[in-house]
């Protein structure tokens, strides 16, 4: 993934973010719920093609809300924590390659291992 790219990448995780945020602490609109389906499907689309899974189980803003509601997340502090830690490690991934610097070690060993495993349930399945 070049520098550019890596920067749309985590334009449109911020604007999930924000999506999830407004969603929780009552900024709702009618339009938030279409509009975070379409952000989501191509961050997944485009974690994927960098070799990143998609940390954010979420793929609807009622889903995330119902969640939280089962996490008993009951302040708003506690829902925007959650959702800046979801894509934390992404971001600063994203940060390094904006940078030009060296991925974390940590990252290459995750993704090998989804690979792996990846590669374990196609021939499987």
């Amino acid at each position: 993934m070049d520098s550019k790219r890596a920067i749309e990448l985590g334009a449109n995780v911020i604007a999930i973010q924000t999506l999830m945020v407004a969603y929780a602490t009552d900024g709702r609109t009618s339009a938030q719920p279409a509009e975070y389906r379409e952000l989501y499907a191509g961050v997944t689309i485009d974690l994927e093609e960098a070799k990143y899974a998609n940390p954010n189980p979420h793929k609807s803003l009622e889903v995330f809300m119902a969640f939280c509601k089962l996490q008993q997340m009951s302040t708003y502090a506690s829902r925007r924590v959650y959702v800046q830690e979801l894509y934390a490690d992404v971001l600063l991934d994203l940060k390094r390659i904006q940078r030009h610097a060296p991925s974390s070690k940590n990252w290459g060993k995750a993704n090998e291992a989804l690979a792996d495993e990846l590669t374990q349930s196609v021939r499987n399945g």
